[in-house]
């Protein structure tokens, strides 16, 4: 799916918002993404990660299915999960894709219910999507995409990486995307226990 495609399937949304073209991380994120293989990518948030997280959402979730979700999304905050909600909601609005989130601060029984309602996206923080697993408010046999942004942040105490580590034993096959701005042994381990030869790919700051 190219950009024209994804604007035309959004009903030109993206060129009301400016979203006119992909830097190089994105283009490689979009690219991995649609050759099927697992991913590490090294980039700060100056390369703006958060828009080729939105653009291959939308090309593994293009249109309402079933109820299930096909793509899952672990954002280490409060504010990260919002921002990355907020952009896909805009992103999605003239559509009947469902973009649902799910955080600590959150009312838990209204997330579950609102995903069990039907979510072709979630996005969460680690802690909260385990609950709502173990609650049987994720069904994750149709899950095609899994993706943690900000892995370095996520897995930087231990018991936030032992939530990632358990939601990794429930994942069905789909393709794992990580996204990092450092690979810190709790990453490495991540890395191990998600992805299957992933393709590693490092992106500098860009030149202002």
């Amino acid at each position: 799916m190219t950009l024209e495609q994804l604007n035309t399937l959004l009903e030109g949304t993206l060129t009301e918002l400016g979203v006119s073209e992909l830097n190089d991380m994105q283009s490689a994120l979009v690219a991995r993404v649609k050759q099927g293989g697992d991913a590490v990518i090294l980039t700060d948030r100056s390369n703006d990660p958060s828009t080729g997280i939105a653009f291959v959402s939308v090309m593994k979730a293009p249109k309402a299915f079933e109820g299930s979700p096909r793509v899952l999304i672990l954002s280490p905050s409060i504010d990260s999960v919002h921002a990355l909600h907020k952009q896909l909601t805009e992103w999605t609005r003239r559509t009947e894709i469902a973009v649902e989130l799910g955080h600590d601060k959150g009312n838990m029984i209204l997330e579950r219910n609102n995903i069990f309602d039907g979510a072709d996206i979630i996005i969460g923080n680690p802690k909260r999507v385990i609950d709502l697993y173990h609650q049987n408010g994720i069904h994750m046999n149709q899950l095609s995409l899994f993706i943690i942004d900000e892995a370095s942040i996520v897995g930087n105490t231990p018991t936030t990486a032992a939530f990632v580590y358990r939601l990794a034993e429930s994942l069905p096959k789909c393709q794992r995307i990580i996204i990092t701005k450092e690979i810190t042994p709790r990453v490495e381990k991540m890395i191990e226990l998600l992805c299957v030869n992933p393709k590693v790919m490092e992106f500098e700051t860009p030149v202002v």
